[in-house]
C-alpha cells in the first residue's frame, strides 16, 4: 500500500528500521541480508519472545561454555536443541537450578522425543502440571518432577500418551 507521497507504508520509516537493526538485531529484509535470514531472525525472535526458549548464544552463556562446547553437548544428547522454522531454539525447561544444568534423565527425554518433535507442544507438556505425577501429595509437572529426582519413566509415558 502506498501513500499519498508514494511511499511504502508496509515498510518500516528508515529510523524504525535502524533501531531494529541495531538494537534488535532484526536487519531491514530489503537492505540486510537475504529475506530467508530476516525470516529466520524474526522466528527466532518470536520463540525467545514467548519466554519458554533461550538463542543458542544465551544457552551457551547461561551454561557458561562456548558455542563449540554447546554444539559438542547437542551431539552428545547432553542438552536438548530443537527447531523453530528452521531456527535453532533451546527450551528452558531441560534447566535448573543456578547456575543452570541439564535436568536429571535428559538425555533419555531427547532419544525419546525425536527430532520431529515440536518444540511448543513438548513444552507444552512439561511445564503443565500432570495428576499423574505427585511430590508430597501434590500435582507437578514433568520439569519439577524430574528436578526433584525421580524416575523418569513416567515422564516418557506422558510423553508418549500426550505427543505421539
Amino acid at each position: 500500500m502506498r501513500d499519498r507521497q508514494g511511499e511504502d507504508q508496509n515498510r518500516l520509516p528508515p529510523d524504525e528500521a535502524a533501531y531494529l537493526a541495531k538494537f534488535g538485531g532484526i536487519p531491514d529484509p530489503e537492505t540486510g541480508p537475504g529475506s530467508d535470514d530476516f525470516e529466520r531472525l524474526v522466528a527466532e525472535q518470536a520463540a525467545i519472545d514467548n519466554g519458554r526458549f533461550l538463542a543458542a548464544e544465551e544457552t551457551a552463556r547461561a551454561l557458561g561454555i562456548d558455542q563449540a562446547e554447546l554444539a559438542r553437548r547437542v551431539s552428545d544428547h547432553l542438552v536438548l536443541r530443537q527447531s523453530d522454522s528452521g531456527t535453532p531454539i533451546f527450551p528452558k525447561w531441560q534447566f535448573a537450578g543456578v547456575p543452570p544444568s541439564p535436568l536429571p534423565h535428559l538425555s533419555e527425554l531427547i532419544s525419546a522425543l525425536g527430532s520431529d518433535a515440536s518444540p511448543f507442544q513438548v513444552a507444552g507438556i512439561m511445564e503443565t502440571t500432570q495428576s499423574s505425577l505427585s511430590l508430597r501429595g501434590v500435582s507437578v509437572s514433568p520439569r519439577e518432577w524430574l528436578r526433584a529426582g525421580r524416575a523418569v519413566r513416567p515422564v516418557l509415558d506422558i510423553l508418549k500418551s500426550d505427543y505421539y
